[in-house]
């Protein structure tokens, strides 16, 4: 056996899985902050704005599996099968699917808490208070999203029963993911809220 080459081939494998995973949670955190865009542009931006940037978030949905492909068949095309690459395209459509679930139920939990505020609480929500005050849309909203999120994820592990140390620290990531998405959304917002606000040089209320 050919001891030189078996360490290359884990050395290449580590160089390719890293960029791969890099490529991962940056995409991953591209789409977590599209979520408080959409849902700032949706409590204070105007009509158009609204539906473009929630048309774009489903769209960007789809990005990110194409993007993924890309860096995985550069990175294991010259020694991985054509039927390997096929499960990899098939998982990358899967995580497509479950990004655009995500996608449709963020727009429809911004949309109910909008509501809320305008019909139930009727108060004028502001961005410029505290990301947990309940006058700030954007931290309640993506608060009960990610929260939904953590939730699932911890039904269908009690679902499945399967609670080796593997399941866990999968699960215990997903946690880390959720409350980096929620922080990364609201970031997000507040950083497209102060331009924004440069611009019209007024404080951000509901229409």
């Amino acid at each position: 056996m050919n001891f030189k080459y078996l360490e290359w081939y884990w050395v290449k494998e580590w160089l390719v899985m890293l960029p791969e995973t890099l490529a991962y949670y940056l995409l991953l955190a591209m789409i977590f902050a599209f979520f408080g865009i959409v849902a700032y542009y949706i409590f204070f931006g105007k009509t158009w704005q609204k539906w473009t940037i929630s048309i774009l978030s489903i769209v960007a949905s789809f990005l990110f599996p194409c993007l993924r492909y890309i860096v995985r068949h550069i990175g294991y095309g010259d020694y991985l099968t054509d039927l390997d690459m096929l499960d990899m395209y098939n998982e990358d459509v899967t995580t497509g699917v479950s990004l655009l679930m995500y996608c449709i139920l963020a727009i429809l939990v911004i949309l109910i808490e909008r509501a809320y505020y305008a019909w139930i609480l009727r108060e004028k929500p502001r961005i410029d208070v505290k990301v947990f005050s309940p006058k700030h849309p954007i931290g309640m909203t993506m608060l009960v999203f990610f929260a939904a999120l953590a939730s699932w994820t911890t039904v269908n592990f009690f679902m499945v029963g399967d609670f080796a140390k593997e399941n866990i620290l999968s699960l215990l990531l997903e946690y880390v993911i959720d409350l980096a998405g929620f922080w990364v959304a609201v970031f997000a917002a507040h950083t497209l809220a102060k331009w924004d606000a440069k611009k019209t040089e007024a404080p951000l209320t509901l229409e």
